[in-house]
C-alpha cells in the first residue's frame, strides 16, 4: 500500500504544478481559452474532492463460515462486504488489506456501490489465541487517484488459532518414549510368571502353554494359565507453568496428542488457565499459564506423560508421589532444549534423528 500512496502523492504534486502553471498562464495572458481551461480544471478538482465523500464506516464485514486455524499455516477465509444502503456516489478503487495476507490476493473493487460482495483470501496467523475480531484496513481514492483515504474496520467472527504444528519434534519424542518403554503402545497388561490356573488343553492353545509335568501326572494335556497385569490407561498432562518455552511446549503437546490418537486411546488433562465459556475444542487456542503452581490430580496404575516447561521443586515432589503408583514420563526443557526423562534415563529429544 505504501507504493500506491507514493504514486498518488507524486500524481497530486504533478496536478498541483499543472494547475499553478495554468493559473499563471491565465493571469499573465488574460485570454478566454486560458480562463476556460482554468475553470474546467477547477470544477474537475472540486468534483474529484466530492468523490471522497462516501464514508468507510457504512461498510460492514461479516464472516461466511467459521473454522479453526493454526499458527504459521495459511488458511482460506470466506467473508462478505456490504453496506446497509447503496452509496449515492461509489467508492473508487476500494482495497481491503487483511492482517498477514498474501499481497497478491488483496481484494480490490474499481468502483464499489455498497452491494454485497463475497471475499476470499488467505490468512496466516502469527500468534495463538481465541480472537473475536480481525482488523481490516480499507483504502479508497478519488477518481483521479490523487488522495488516499484510509480507515480500519473490524471483521467479526470466531477465530480460534491453535498452536503451531511441531510434527518432527513430536515424532522424535514418540521414538524416545519407545526407546525407554518398548511396550508403551500395548493396551493390555503383559503376562506375568505367576500361574493362575491349570486346565485341559483345548484346540487352538499354543504348545508353549502346555505344562508337561502336570500332563504326565494326569495322563492328558494340561495347559497353564498365567496372571495378567491390570491394564494401564494412558493420560497426557500439560502442566502450564509461566515460562519462556510455554508456547513451544504447548505446540509439542498438541502435535504429540494428534499423532498418538492414531496409535492408542488416551485421556488429557490441561492444568492451565482458560475462560470457562470457551468451547472444549478451542481450549488449546485460549490456554494461558497459571499464575500459581497447581497440584496434579491423583492417579493410580496409569501411564502418565507429563509436559512441564520446567522441573520445579513443587513439581518434583508431586512426581515422587505419583511415581509410587504410576509409570511416569516427563517432557521438559533444560537450557532451552527438550528432554525426555524416564526413571534415571534422560534423552535429548532435539538431537535424535527421525526414523521412518
Amino acid at each position: 500500500m505504501k507504493s500506491h500512496s507514493l504514486k498518488n502523492t507524486l500524481r497530486a504534486i504533478l496536478v498541483l504544478f499543472f494547475y499553478l502553471a495554468l493559473f499563471l498562464y491565465a493571469v499573465v495572458f488574460n485570454n478566454s481559452s486560458g480562463w476556460m481551461l482554468l475553470f474546467f480544471l477547477s470544477f474537475l478538482l472540486i468534483g474529484n474532492l466530492i468523490s471522497l465523500i462516501p464514508a468507510h464506516k457504512k461498510i460492514h464485514l461479516e464472516m461466511l463460515e467459521n473454522s479453526t486455524y493454526r499458527v504459521g499455516d495459511s488458511s482460506r477465509l470466506m467473508a462478505e462486504v456490504y453496506a446497509m444502503r447503496p452509496f449515492l456516489l461509489p467508492l473508487n478503487c476500494l482495497t481491503l488489506a487483511f492482517p498477514s495476507t498474501d499481497n497478491k490476493e488483496v481484494p480490490f473493487f474499481l468502483t464499489y456501490t455498497g452491494k454485497r460482495k463475497e471475499l476470499s483470501f488467505h490468512w496466516t496467523p502469527k500468534t495463538r489465541g481465541y480472537f473475536s475480531v480481525l482488523p481490516v484496513t480499507f483504502f479508497s481514492t478519488d477518481f483521479l487517484r490523487l488522495i488516499t483515504k484510509e480507515s480500519v474496520q473490524q471483521l467479526t467472527g470466531q477465530f480460534p488459532v491453535l498452536p503451531k504444528q511441531e510434527d518432527e519434534l513430536a515424532r522424535k519424542l514418540l521414538q524416545g518414549i519407545l526407546l525407554v518403554e518398548p511396550n508403551f503402545y500395548v493396551p493390555l497388561g503383559n503376562r506375568t510368571f505367576m500361574i493362575r490356573n491349570f486346565r485341559e488343553h483345548q484346540s487352538g492353545d499354543p504348545l508353549r502353554m502346555i505344562d508337561w509335568k502336570q500332563s504326565s501326572k494326569r495322563n492328558e494335556l494340561i495347559v497353564k494359565e498365567y496372571e495378567q497385569e491390570q491394564e494401564q490407561k494412558t493420560c497426557i498432562i500439560f502442566y502450564g507453568q509461566q515460562h519462556t518455552q510455554f508456547e513451544k511446549l504447548l505446540s509439542v503437546f498438541f502435535s504429540v496428542s494428534q499423532q498418538l490418537s492414531e496409535k492408542m486411546p488416551y485421556t488429557t488433562q490441561l492444568l492451565a488457565e482458560y475462560p470457562a465459556e470457551i468451547p472444549e475444542e478451542y481450549i488449546l487456542a485460549a490456554l494461558q499459564p497459571f499464575s500459581e503452581e497447581v497440584t496434579i490430580p491423583m492417579h493410580s496404575n496409569k501411564k502418565l506423560i507429563i509436559f512441564a516447561p520446567e522441573l520445579t521443586k513443587h513439581l518434583e515432589n508431586q512426581l515422587q508421589i505419583l511415581s509410587k503408583t504410576n509409570e511416569l514420563l516427563l517432557i521438559t526443557f533444560k537450557a532451552e532444549r527438550l528432554y525426555l526423562q524416564y526413571n534415571e534415563q534422560v534423552i535429548d529429544i532435539e538431537t535424535m534423528e527421525v526414523q521412518q
